[in-house]
C-alpha cells in the first residue's frame, strides 16, 4: 500500500510539471504587487504566496482527475479509496514543507537582523493558511472540485482582500507611529523562543492535518464516482 500511496502521490507532481513556468510567473506578479501596495509587510507576502501555490496545487489536481476521469479509473483498480486520499494528502504535505523551507529561507535573507523571529512569523503565517487548506481538502473529496472550489473561492477572495487591506492599515500605524505591527511582533518573538514557537505551531497544524485527512476518507468512501 505504501508504494501505491507514493506512486500517486507522485502521480500529483507530474500533472504539474508542465505548469512550473506559470506558477513562477503568478507568484512573481502577486509578490511584486502586494510589496507595492505595502512593501514592509513582506512576511505576509511570502506567506499568502505560498498559499496561492498551494491552493493552485490542490485545485489542479483535484480538476485534472475529474476531466479526465482517472479518479474513476483509479477506483476501478485494486487500490482502496483511503490510498487515494493518504497520496493526495502526502504530495500536499511534501509541497507545504517545500514552500516552507523557501519561504522561511527568504525571509531570514530579507531581514538579518531578527532572521529567526521574522522566519517564525512568515512559517507561522503559512501554517494558519494550511489549516484552512485542511478545512478545504475533505469538502473536495466530499463534493468533488467544482462543488469545493465554487463554495472556497468566495472565503479565499474574502481571505484576500482582508490580508491587503490588514496589510495597508499596519503600514499606516506603522507611519503614524514610526514602528509597524509586525514589526514590533518580531521584537516580540526574538524576545521568546521563535523555534518552539514555531514547533507549537507546526504540531497543531499536523494535528489539524492528519484529522482532515481521516474526514477525507471517510467523506471519499462514501461519495459517488459513477
Amino acid at each position: 500500500m505504501r508504494n501505491e500511496t507514493i506512486r500517486l502521490a507522485v502521480k500529483d507532481f507530474q500533472i504539474q510539471a508542465s505548469s512550473v513556468k506559470n506558477y513562477i510567473i503568478t507568484l512573481l506578479v502577486f509578490l511584486a504587487v502586494f510589496l507595492l501596495i505595502s512593501p514592509m509587510q513582506y512576511q505576509a507576502a511570502f506567506s499568502m504566496a505560498s498559499l496561492i501555490t498551494l491552493y493552485r496545487f490542490i485545485n489542479s489536481t483535484l480538476y485534472e482527475d475529474e476531466k479526465n476521469n482517472t479518479l474513476r479509473l483509479i477506483d476501478s483498480l485494486p487500490v482502496g479509496r483511503e490510498t487515494v486520499v493518504k497520496a493526495r494528502y502526502l504530495s500536499t504535505g511534501i509541497l507545504a514543507i517545500v514552500l516552507m523551507i523557501i519561504i522561511g529561507a527568504a525571509a531570514v535573507i530579507a531581514d538579518m537582523t531578527y532572521a529567526g523571529a521574522s522566519a517564525a512569523l512568515t512559517i507561522c503565517t503559512f501554517l494558519v493558511y494550511i489549516i484552512a487548506m485542511s478545512v478545504y481538502m475533505p469538502m473536495g473529496f466530499k463534493l468533488g472540485y467544482l462543488k469545493a472550489v465554487n463554495i472556497n473561492r468566495f472565503v479565499f477572495i474574502g481571505i484576500f482582500i482582508l490580508s491587503g487591506s490588514i496589510s495597508m492599515l499596519i503600514g499606516s500605524l506603522g507611519t503614524r507611529q514610526g514602528v509597524s505591527l509586525t514589526e514590533s511582533t518580531i521584537a516580540l518573538l526574538d524576545n521568546t523562543s521563535p523555534a518552539l514557537i514555531t514547533a507549537v505551531f507546526a504540531a497543531v497544524t499536523f494535528l489539524v492535518y492528519i484529522v482532515s485527512m481521516k474526514v477525507s476518507v471517510v467523506f471519499y468512501k462514501k461519495r459517488e464516482l459513477f
